[in-house]
């Protein structure tokens, strides 16, 4: 029976918010039920374990990737189809998959900060792995997470918890999103200088927009 139960968490990954468990995580994540685990990363949002918090942010990640994969590749069947239209001297309306997928790109845009978030969190208790993991997926701007010293603005909340500000370390400090907005190429295989990342990027890399994570503030305040 207990068998049976940790198979249903496994291939579901429904469990209570207030039962769910490190083992539950290890088992989804394990299982690659990766949405799973994203769907209760919130419980551990303040963990301070480095092996939940690597597997939570890297299911983030992973979930992120296939969504992207997969709204690209929806976009570009349904490009390959209106150029195919609009060859034949037909006539074919685009606007609503344009609109799709960039919503659909915001969306993966939400996971990557959230599973950044994790990882930057275990590389601020030390994991060189969480590091490796945030300079694989281009979530490093310069420096390492841990390195962002909170400053104090001396509020206080009705239970008398002081309010902490503390430098984004999404953007590290810097209001605008590391990350760029994906744009269509139409098969372009140019090249263009990206003054935010400060190298050559492809025709897909679009522009850096302001930091959902800090909405541009360059830091995140929060009572403790």
């Amino acid at each position: 029976m207990k068998n049976y139960v940790i198979l249903l968490v496994c291939l579901l990954g429904y469990i209570s918010a207030d039962a769910v468990t490190k083992g539950d995580i290890e088992s989804m994540y394990r299982a690659c039920n990766y949405s799973g685990v994203v769907k209760n990363a919130d419980a551990f949002v303040n963990s301070d374990d480095v092996d939940v918090l690597l597997m939570i942010g890297g299911s983030y990640m992973n979930v992120a990737t296939a969504m992207k994969t997969e709204a690209t590749n929806a976009y570009n069947s349904a490009m390959m189809q209106y150029n195919m239209i609009m060859a034949m001297g037909g006539f074919a309306d685009c606007s609503m998959s344009l609109i799709l997928y960039q919503s659909q790109m915001q969306t993966v845009l939400n996971y990557t900060i959230k599973g950044g978030n994790f990882l930057t969190r275990a590389a601020g208790l030390g994991s060189t792995k969480a590091l490796s993991l945030l300079s694989f997926y281009g979530l490093l701007n310069g420096s390492s997470p841990n390195s962002n010293a909170p400053s104090y603005s001396g509020g206080y909340n009705s239970n008398n918890s002081r309010l902490h500000r503390e430098r984004c370390s999404f953007c590290n400090g810097t209001g605008v999103s590391p990350i760029a907005n994906d744009v269509v190429a139409y098969g372009s295989t140019s090249r263009h200088w990206c003054d935010d990342c400060h190298k050559m990027v492809s025709a897909t890399h679009g522009a850096h927009l302001r930091c959902p994570s800090c909405q541009g503030k360059g830091y995140n305040e929060h009572y403790r």
